[in-house]
């Protein structure tokens, strides 16, 4: 495709130098005429019937070339479109800042909202864990407490690095800004420039980058959302995901699977699609079950 690319744009080149050329050959024939007309060496009869022509060859020869050019410029933006859905979308997190073996440290926490037993949790780097229970067994407001969103009732929280917390509705951007105007809130360390190469990459360029995330679609979003987490000169040590492939397209699903399986530092993540989990090769479970069970299993 990008060959063709490179093709349609050639004849498009050439298309423009023909068409340059034949207009020039037609006006000089043109004043050639005028010309003659002026001298008297023909007659008014027989120098009208030429212009006729002449101004017929010129006006058929400018359709032409137009409808070559439409032709052209249809086929170069088919190919622009086909080429846009073949290129891969790309997002490589940034390097962690420095290596921690210890990430994550919970010691007899007791959650808010919820009735359970202390949770006791290690988590080192690396690590991928998936956070399991029914609604209301605190999935969430354990992420929250990590994030240092909420305040458990006892116990401690050790968390050792940097940590960023990922909901489904990407709290941490502002639904009246742009893209382009989020990441430089979350990112005022790195240039435009680079920024809006970031964008692109993920096919969100020009206007696109402008335009209020409230007018965009949760896949674009999203792609928002994991820029302004991964981009910079450092990816965060510990990453908590709380539902973050809800209301996704397959495209931007598969973009947040890639993402995920590229990023160096420890995970948390609640999801209920078994498909998602797998994809993340996770290394261990946390499942929350009412405090009658067993509640904190854990499964390594």
């Amino acid at each position: 495709t990008e060959q063709q690319m490179a093709t349609l744009k050639r004849n498009r080149q050439q298309q423009k130098l023909e068409q340059q050329a034949a207009l020039e050959k037609s006006a000089h024939r043109r004043k050639q005429g005028e010309r003659q007309r002026h001298s008297g060496s023909q007659s008014k009869l027989l120098m009208d019937a030429q212009q006729d022509r002449s101004e017929n060859t010129l006006s058929k020869l400018k359709q032409q070339h137009q409808q070559r050019a439409e032709q052209l410029a249809s086929e170069l933006g088919a190919t622009q479109a086909r080429l846009e859905i073949i290129k891969p979308q790309t997002l490589r997190a940034a390097p962690e800042a420095a290596h921690h073996s210890l990430c994550l440290h919970l010691s007899e926490l007791v959650l808010p909202y919820v009735h359970h037993a202390p949770l006791t949790l290690t988590v080192q780097q690396g690590e991928r864990w998936y956070i399991q229970g029914r609604n209301g067994s605190g999935k969430s407001t354990l992420l929250r407490v990590i994030a240092g969103l909420e305040q458990p009732v006892a116990g401690n929280c050790e968390v050792h690095g940097r940590c960023v917390y990922l909901d489904q509705h990407f709290s941490l951007l502002d639904e009246q800004e742009s893209a382009l105007t989020n990441l430089q809130r979350l990112h005022p360390d790195s240039s435009e420039t680079l920024l809006r190469t970031e964008l692109a990459g993920l096919r969100m360029r020009g206007d696109k980058a402008l335009q209020p995330l409230n007018e965009l679609s949760g896949g674009e979003r999203l792609k928002v959302a994991l820029l302004a987490v991964l981009v910079g000169e450092n990816a965060p040590t510990l990453l908590l995901l709380d539902e973050p492939d809800n209301h996704l397209d397959l495209d931007s699903r598969l973009l947040l699977e890639q993402t995920l399986a590229d990023y160096p530092g420890a995970l948390l993540v609640v999801s209920h699609d078994p498909a998602f989990i797998a994809a993340l090769h996770v290394s261990a479970s946390l499942v929350l079950t009412p405090v009658s069970g067993d509640f904190g299993t854990v499964h390594a």
